[in-house]
């Protein structure tokens, strides 16, 4: 439901914004480049026994080992809904999802933890901008260029 959904989204916005690549995804690859480094930390992607090379990742992403390890660690010690409870539980996943956040927030040098808003996929977000944003400020004959951060 909406509270693993909200763990693995917070599980991986804090892995991008705190976690090194893997030492053995440096062991193994020494100075390559970034992405033949970072491969090691995938485990699906990087098994000896299977060259994969998954393409298909608008309707389901590879996770890294870190992605997975805070995911096992939020089902073991507090699977509970974020911001829809007032127990013990809740107020963990609460706390996490919004420590994770604010990880976002200072790796991409935002002014405030509020300018980070998390969303289900990349259509979800380009919708939201051009509905709370574009109507009131787009105007015909306007072009939007999506670019790479």
């Amino acid at each position: 439901g909406g509270g693993a959904a909200a763990a693995a989204r917070a599980a991986a916005a804090a892995v991008a914004a705190s976690s090194p690549p893997s030492a053995e995804a440096l062991a193994k690859y020494g100075d390559l480049s970034l992405g033949a480094k970072l491969r090691a930390d995938f485990p699906l992607i990087s098994a000896p026994q299977q060259e994969v090379v998954y393409l298909d990742s608008a309707a389901t992403s590879q996770k890294p080992r870190q992605v997975m390890d805070v995911m096992e660690r939020y089902y073991a010690e507090y699977n509970s809904n974020v911001h829809r409870g007032v127990h013990a539980l809740a107020a963990r996943a609460t706390d996490e999802y919004e420590a994770a956040r604010g990880k976002v927030a200072t790796f991409v040098n935002a002014t405030s933890e509020r300018e980070i808003v998390w969303t289900r996929n990349a259509s979800e977000a380009i919708n939201l901008v051009a509905y709370a944003w574009g109507l009131d400020n787009l105007e015909e004959g306007d072009e939007v260029v999506p670019t790479v951060m």
